[in-house]
């Protein structure tokens, strides 16, 4: 991630776009392997990945960035579309199989940023997937299986804004 940083901030400036981080953690994948094995998770994490390469768009990043956690940054022109990204990321995972017919659903956590400078692209890559994170949290106390956006969001926002912190997004 650190090596697309520049690249993704350079895009967003001068496509006068935003930032946004997608952190996806798969929901009760402990409970998977306990169940049925690290080949089944191994299997299910494979399926996963491959749902979200063909879903993530060509300028998109996707790294996995520990355990069953994995994170899409790219650049759009509004966070209407983040939010619709990360719902498309969303039902990639629920959609995908492993070959035991195993499958996952995940927990998504987005945020959106307009690039400023002088900024670092790196740092302030991490600190936009520090507040998706948070936002997945969100998701997953919400009941899992959905989108969360941290808040406040720049522009236009996706939902009004009551001061009340991360907002669930449901399906």
């Amino acid at each position: 991630m650190d090596e697309e940083a520049s690249r993704l901030w350079a895009h967003a400036r001068r496509e006068s776009g935003l930032l946004c981080a997608v952190v996806l953690d798969l929901d009760h994948f402990k409970r998977l392997n306990d169940e049925f094995g690290h080949a089944a998770g191994d299997d299910v994490l494979g399926a996963v990945a491959r749902a979200l390469t063909a879903t993530v768009r060509p300028t998109d990043v996707l790294a996995r960035t520990g355990g069953e956690e994995l994170v899409v940054l790219g650049t759009v022109g509004a966070p209407d579309e983040a939010q619709g990204l990360a719902e498309r990321l969303r039902l990639a995972v629920a959609r995908a199989r492993g070959t035991g017919g195993h499958a996952a659903t995940a927990s998504v956590g987005l945020a959106v940023a307009a690039p400023e400078v002088p900024d670092d692209p790196a740092a302030a890559l991490w600190r936009l997937v520090a507040r998706a994170d948070t936002a997945m949290y969100a998701a997953k106390r919400a009941g899992r299986d959905r989108v969360a956006a941290a808040v406040p969001l720049p522009r236009a926002a996706l939902l009004p804004d009551d001061g009340g912190g991360d907002r669930v997004l449901d399906r």
